[in-house]
């Protein structure tokens, strides 16, 4: 009995100094999962102000005057710290850690339209993330960072077209050579006499843009708010720069009712160069008036700056639209197979490119005012337009 009790006196406190081993080691084990599972959360939010800063950044450049460098930077730093990283917006340099370097190998599109951006939340950089339990096994801190690289690409075909088309701009020879206005007309067969519809001896030219050259149509930078002034006009009329052709972006479209539908909405119906649009009957100057008297009215406060060639105010500025509704795209078509087809009976449009158009006003006699901007395309680096030709971007992550 007496033995007994010695050795059950001997063992009291063992299972204290199990517990004291087992708490040390669930320490431990919750200091991993604590802390580096506040690493790897904050891993991922640091991605995605990365992404949102590159962009950002991406799209400025795109759709505001695509040479603004610094305005993209300030919009790139500006977006990417309103993501926060574990509470705290991360440190992000706007000389060091936005650039603009070649886009990845493999990446489509030109080599020098990508935009990177680095974000911290780090020793480095004085905003370590915080540490819970590390203290006690001797981690003091940790951090985070993240990069990105997003790319402009250009398009060429767009949804959303409004049913206008408008002759692209071509070299003004006759009657005399000199440089092209919008008040000039497309001339390529004699108008009028008893040589009616014989080819001229000096007609005007047209040159198509292509992959590697933007030929005589609006291209960029030169025609980037451009002040435009549309004026409906019919198969019948003289190509001039300043009539544009109601047309049918659907092949159901059937009249005015679609007509003024297709004004309003989007139809999704991709365009680029190579389609055919036919004209609607009649000059639309009714349903243009109302159609776009309407869609003005669903952004009233936004307006042009002719100075940065930027839209200004209503919901973009307020941020309760991705993108205005007066913000539209229009097909140029080729003027010179117009003019040809349009002798043998034919009236068929083809589309060259697409432009981005701003919608201005519109005056009582159906005239509608706009500038020629950018606008989103469809594809995705696939573009058969040189990118001074195009009037169409759109956005990707590389990186």
């Amino acid at each position: 009995m007496a033995m007994s009790s010695m050795r059950l006196s001997s063992e009291r406190g063992a299972v204290l100094i199990h517990v004291a081993i087992a708490l040390l080691g669930l320490l431990a084990f919750t200091t991993f999962v604590v802390d580096y599972g506040i690493m790897w959360v904050s891993r991922g939010q640091a991605q995605t102000s990365a992404d949102a800063g590159a962009l950002s950044g991406a799209i400025s450049l795109a759709f505001d005057s695509g040479t603004d460098f610094d305005g993209a930077k300030l919009r790139s730093q500006s977006v990417a710290k309103a993501n926060p990283v574990w509470g705290q917006a991360p440190d992000v340099a706007i000389a060091t850690d936005i650039t603009f370097p070649p886009c990845p190998p493999g990446a489509p599109g030109a080599p020098d339209t990508c935009v990177k951006v680095d974000v911290y939340r780090n020793q480095a950089r004085g905003n370590p993330l915080p540490v819970l339990f590390g203290g006690l096994v001797g981690v003091q801190d940790h951090g985070v960072r993240a990069t990105a690289t997003a790319q402009v690409l250009v398009g060429d075909t767009a949804n959303c077209v409004k049913p206008f088309a408008i002759p692209d701009s071509w070299t003004e020879i006759h009657p005399t050579p000199k440089a092209w206005a919008p008040t000039d007309e497309f001339n390529k067969y004699v108008p009028n006499g008893k040589d009616k519809g014989a080819p001229l001896a000096d007609p005007d030219v047209y040159v198509a843009p292509s992959e590697s050259s933007a030929g005589t149509g609006y291209s960029l930078p030169g025609h980037l708010g451009l002040a435009v002034t549309l004026k409906a006009g019919s198969p019948g009329d003289a190509i001039q720069p300043g009539w544009f052709y109601p047309v049918r972006v659907s092949e159901t479209d059937t009249g005015a009712t679609d007509y003024k539908w297709n004004l309003m909405n989007c139809n999704t119906r991709p365009i680029g160069p190579g389609t055919q649009l036919e004209p609607e009957n009649g000059n639309m100057v009714g349903p243009t008036k109302a159609g776009i008297e309407e869609l003005i009215a669903l952004d009233p406060y936004a307006s042009w700056n002719t100075s940065t060639k930027k839209v200004e105010g209503g919901c973009m500025a307020a941020g309760t639209c991705a993108r205005s509704p007066r913000l539209a795209a229009v097909a140029a078509f080729n003027p010179d197979t117009y003019a040809e087809s349009k002798k043998n009976g034919n009236t068929l449009v083809t589309v060259t490119h697409i432009l981005g158009f701003w919608i201005e006003s519109i005056n009582k006699n159906g005239d509608v005012l706009g500038y020629f901007t950018y606008f989103p395309a469809l594809a995705t680096g696939s573009s058969s337009l040189t990118s001074s030709a195009s009037f169409l971007r759109t956005i990707i992550l590389v990186r």
